[in-house]
């Protein structure tokens, strides 16, 4: 499959890609970047232990940053809430 962000990448220098993805040299981050994806796992973590009570639903499951790939709605949802229908 191939990544919006691959095709970005693309664009922008070809090399890229090409060193990342078949040279296997990794890029060196500046620090906020690690700081960013430990915050973004801790809140992972927290969506894990989340009740939704305060909706009010029969909610059956909760999605966290769900890629979506429908013909008619394209991207990451932050959240999605499958609920049944009353």
């Amino acid at each position: 499959m191939i990544l919006v962000s691959h095709i970005r990448q693309f664009v922008f220098c070809p090399r890229i890609l090409y060193f990342y993805t078949f040279c296997d040299i990794k890029p060196v981050y500046p620090e906020y970047v690690s700081s960013g994806s430990q915050y973004h796992n801790k809140q992972n973590e927290l969506f894990k232990n989340r009740k939704f009570i305060k909706f009010k639903l029969p909610i059956i499951k909760a999605y966290s940053n769900l890629y979506l790939q429908d013909s008619s709605m394209q991207g990451v949802a932050d959240l999605v809430l499958e609920s049944k229908m009353r």
